[in-house]
């Protein structure tokens, strides 16, 4: 008995001590070090500990619950990274740390990366590269990164729009779905029903159009993505051809 009262004990003690210990926030931004421009799904995070962020299509990051304390970190962008050190998180207080970042590619290139990379591409630059890999194979690796670097880019603004528009879907049909549940039966329940359908069928549109967009773009681990693709697209014929009162419920 006096051995689980004193590890009671302990343990109250040992989480007593956790709970006191501060936490802050770190964020910031990580931009192109030649143009400003944000960089986005570059990695932040602290050398020798388990937290980090990637950034936002804005180029922006956030780490909270950091333990009060001395960091070193380190943000990283396919071959490049910058280190900061000293950076010192106080408990309740948010910490600043912008990185720029060199983005100059090495010249080794992978054949997966290659070849995945080439089919996300418009054909005009698969052209382009094609050309300069017969003429300067030195410059090639380079370009090629490069072209990836400015799709990323461009699918980032296309994703930040459509998940907008997601949002704005899915508050539409909630409240479609509260004003269906209100209504008794009639020519206008029929109608609110209808938009219902479409409105779900739209939602699972725009979640493959995102998933779509987040694969071409190599933002997120492929196979995870073609998986979740495959789903949605199952799903969305499932909803397509179910009755109403499934969709509903």
């Amino acid at each position: 008995m006096k051995t689980i009262i004193r590890t009671i004990i302990a343990a109250a003690i040992f989480y007593s001590i956790v709970s006191a210990q501060g936490v802050g926030k770190i964020y910031g931004t990580i931009t192109d070090a030649d143009n400003g421009l944000p960089i986005p799904a570059a990695s932040v995070f602290a050398i020798g500990e388990k937290f980090g962020a990637a950034s936002s299509p804005e180029g922006e990051y956030f780490i909270v619950n950091v333990p009060e304390g001395n960091y070193t970190l380190k943000a990283v962008y396919h071959d490049n990274f910058v280190i900061k050190e000293n950076v010192k998180v106080e408990s309740g207080k948010s910490t600043k740390v912008n990185f720029e970042l060199p983005v100059i590619f090495n010249t080794q290139i992978d054949d997966k990366f290659e070849q995945f990379s080439l089919k996300q591409l418009p054909e005009n630059t698969r052209e382009e590269l094609a050309s300069l890999k017969q003429a300067e194979p030195d410059k090639y690796a380079i370009a090629l990164k490069e072209a990836i670097l400015k799709l990323q880019r461009s699918i980032t603004d296309k994703l930040q729009e459509l998940k907008i528009k997601l949002h704005a879907v899915k508050v539409g049909l909630k409240k479609l779905k509260d004003d269906y549940t209100i209504l008794q039966v009639g020519e206008e329940r029929k109608e609110v029903e209808q938009k219902i359908k479409e409105a779900i069928a739209e939602e699972y549109d725009l979640r493959e159009q995102i998933l779509e967009y987040q694969l071409q773009g190599m933002i997120q681990d492929i196979q995870k993505l073609e998986k979740e693709l495959q789903k949605y697209k199952a799903e969305k014929q499932r909803i397509i051809k179910s009755k109403f009162e499934s969709i509903v419920n």
